[in-house]
């Protein structure tokens, strides 16, 4: 459906409305596990972005889910090399480093990974701090990443702490998100709340494993009914 929509779009030449349909046609080629095609529906969505004159914070949702795809179809130079071209035009910012240890993670480079989110949350921190929505949602989603991290690395108490805050976090903030709240918003609206709702979930995916590992078989279940009905 976001395909056709994307077609039609760039076909009317409604760049607008076409790169809203490529990040959605993107996404769910990301969730259906085809990344070659997630990387090409990025690709045009940050050419249509351009046309459509979107502001940096919605492009950098491009940029971050290009990279994650790249990452992903086992292309992780070009992944780094657009996070590092990407971080010349959004620095002081959190998500090329928070991707870039995703990407370290999976190549099993976890102690480089948690160096980046470090470097990566003292970012996201001072743009929260002058008030930008994206540094406050970013932040959730490095604490998610780092979850998953320390998950990967077998320290289960940790990675515990770090889902339990990131949860926390979003629940003080945005607490309409884990209610399914906000749908049909602006696009940008729209694409915040979907990135919350990813943080949620991959958060409540490692607080479930942890607390398994652990023993913890009722919050183990309930973390895991949580991430179902987000």
């Amino acid at each position: 459906r976001a395909e056709e929509l994307l077609w039609h779009a760039e076909a009317a030449g409604d760049a607008k409305r076409a790169w809203v349909a490529a990040n959605q046609a993107a996404q769910a080629a990301s969730h259906a596990g085809d990344h070659p095609r997630a990387v090409s529906a990025y690709e045009r969505g940050l050419k249509q972005s351009e046309r459509a004159g979107v502001e940096e914070p919605a492009r950098r949702d491009l940029v971050a889910g290009l990279a994650t795809s790249l990452g992903s179809s086992g292309r992780r130079s070009d992944a780094l090399e657009l996070l590092a071209r990407a971080g010349q035009g959004f620095a002081p910012w959190a998500t090329g480093l928070r991707l870039r240890a995703r990407l370290r993670k999976d190549q099993g480079l976890t102690d480089a990974a948690l160096s980046d989110l470090g470097a990566a949350r003292e970012a996201a921190e001072r743009s929260a701090a002058l008030g930008e929505e994206e540094g406050a949602s970013e932040e959730i989603a490095i604490l998610s990443e780092e979850a998953s991290v320390r998950l990967w690395r077998g320290d289960y108490a940790a990675a515990r702490e770090a889902g339990e805050k990131a949860l926390r976090s979003l629940r003080e903030r945005w607490p309409g998100v884990l209610r399914g709240e906000g749908q049909g918003a602006t696009p940008q609206a729209e694409l915040l709340r979907r990135r919350l709702e990813q943080a949620a979930a991959a958060a409540c995916d490692v607080l479930h494993h942890a607390c398994h590992f652990q023993g913890l078989d009722e919050e183990a279940t309930a973390y895991l009914q949580e991430a179902l009905g987000i």
